[in-house]
């Protein structure tokens, strides 16, 4: 039996606690704006108790509207992965590590997804869109089956037990969005718990 709990909350975060990049298949659809390849965070349980448990974070950063803005946007860390530091740190939130400051979470698998696409990982537009001599890339939605199918075949997720879904601002309505389609799609049949927040 899994229970469903769906909140609205804004979440924020600071730096303190490290976390290992992975980037996504370059020749799959999974693509930030500017075309590189998304990529995701993950620091694994810390303590044995908590190996089947899972706290995932969707980025916040606001939409683009227009191509121009779009494309502008595509020059910056909400934009492209290149800009991206091969290790992240989070040090408060339901996101750290820190067992003084999080009980709760803190010895979960955790997993923070960069927002790169302008749309609340929304776009499921497999050309890409000409302005300006570039090409822009709408494909949120792919870079999220990315991550959840990267998880499941990289490390355990697929013996999930207890799963978090969480996000602040555009990743808080990430959250909402996608929160049907993630437990329909992603959340494995072992998990007991499945939480959304945002």
């Amino acid at each position: 039996f899994m229970r469903v709990v769906v909140f609205v909350l804004f979440l924020g975060f600071v730096v303190g606690q490290e976390m290992e990049l992975v980037v996504l298949d370059d020749d799959s659809y999974a693509k930030c704006l500017d075309g590189s390849p998304a990529a995701y965070y993950v620091d694994l349980a810390s303590n044995n108790e908590d190996k089947n448990n899972w706290i995932i974070y969707m980025e916040w950063g606001g939409w683009c509207y227009e191509l121009a803005d779009c494309a502008e946007r595509a020059t910056t860390s909400f934009g492209t992965s290149t800009l991206w530091n091969s290790t992240k740190v989070v040090s408060s939130g339901p996101m750290t590590g820190n067992s003084t400051r999080n009980p709760t979470f803190a010895g979960f698998n955790r997993v923070y997804i960069p927002y790169c696409d302008g749309a609340s990982f929304s776009g499921n537009v497999i050309e890409p869109v000409p302005y300006n001599g570039k090409l822009l890339y709408f494909r949120g939605k792919f870079i999220l089956d990315a991550v959840f199918e990267s998880i499941l075949s990289r490390f355990d997720f697929a013996n999930a037990k207890d799963v978090m879904i969480t996000g602040s601002s555009a990743g808080a309505l990430s959250t909402f969005l996608h929160a049907d389609y993630i437990k329909e799609t992603w959340i494995p049949s072992t998990t007991s718990k499945y939480k959304v927040t945002g």
